[in-house]
């Protein structure tokens, strides 16, 4: 909350946040390169925070309305062969990364999966 929140709402009253300031902070996350699941996240806090304030009969309705959200590509899932299953659970290779082909490392770049043989 402090981290996407605050910084764009913390100084505003909740009857001053308007739907567009919404989906504007909401643009602004993906375009900085949050992660659509962070910025969706951040969104449902809000969103949270909004209905219990109307709840609390704080503000009259909630800004958190036809705002659209940046989609979560699902995840896949990369399955191994039996041959190296068996290989790595009889311990005669040491596997140098725990990544499958395909899979984006925390540097952007496509990790492989690679095997030592044992010496």
């Amino acid at each position: 909350m402090r981290r996407h929140i605050n910084p764009a709402f913390g100084p505003l009253a909740l009857e001053a946040i308007r739907r567009e300031q919404i989906q504007a902070w909401v643009k602004h996350g993906c375009d900085k390169g949050l992660a659509p699941r962070t910025v969706r996240t951040s969104y449902g806090i809000l969103a949270s925070i909004l209905r219990a304030a109307v709840l609390d009969e704080v503000i009259a309705r909630s800004r958190c309305v036809c705002i659209t959200l940046p989609k979560i590509q699902p995840a896949t899932v990369h399955v191994l062969s039996p041959t190296q299953v068996r290989a790595l659970d009889s311990g005669s290779v040491l596997a140098s990364k725990v990544t499958w082909p395909g899979t984006p490392t925390s540097t952007g770049e496509k990790a492989q999966f690679k095997t030592v043989e044992k010496q």
